[in-house]
């Protein structure tokens, strides 16, 4: 549980200086957030992903007070993205015509999958993947012109 706890705490820093910035605009914080977890995954050549993540697969069919913990920790992670696709729909970045709550749980249930993909692949081009296919399906311009294809 400590080593859970003392992870998820890094994770909410990086949440802290990205998804949670005042200073960018709402997409700018996802794509930030997903910039700066890109790069932790590159430092051990795509081998490890995330513990949370790896956990949950793991242990959570195992020992109901980890996965109870790890439920928990997925509930907070949630907030900021959920907060993201508030602001995002109300500012016109992104669809407006889709459930924040359902498009939040999809953004980080799809990441994690790609960080899976990453680790059994050992490359980006999953995490590449979700960002494109993310990029043409909820962004409102289908693809933003203040950035280059990832």
């Amino acid at each position: 549980m400590e080593v859970l706890d003392r992870y998820f705490a890094s994770i909410q820093h990086v949440m802290a200086q990205t998804l949670e910035s005042p200073n960018m605009a709402p997409l700018q914080r996802l794509d930030a957030y997903l910039d700066v977890i890109t790069d932790l995954m590159s430092v051990s050549g795509w081998r490890y992903g995330c513990l949370i993540g790896n956990l949950g697969l793991e242990v959570s069919g195992y020992s109901e007070l980890i996965r109870t913990r790890l439920q928990g920790i997925f509930a907070d992670w949630l907030r900021p993205f959920l907060a993201v696709v508030v602001d995002a729909q109300r500012s016109g970045e992104l669809r407006d015509d889709l459930s924040p709550e359902e498009v939040a749980e999809f953004l980080l249930a799809g990441w994690h999958g790609a960080i899976l993909r990453m680790k059994v692949e050992r490359s980006d081009e999953p995490l590449k993947r979700f960002r494109r296919i993310i990029e043409v399906t909820l962004f409102q311009s289908g693809r933003r012109q203040d950035k280059e294809p990832v």
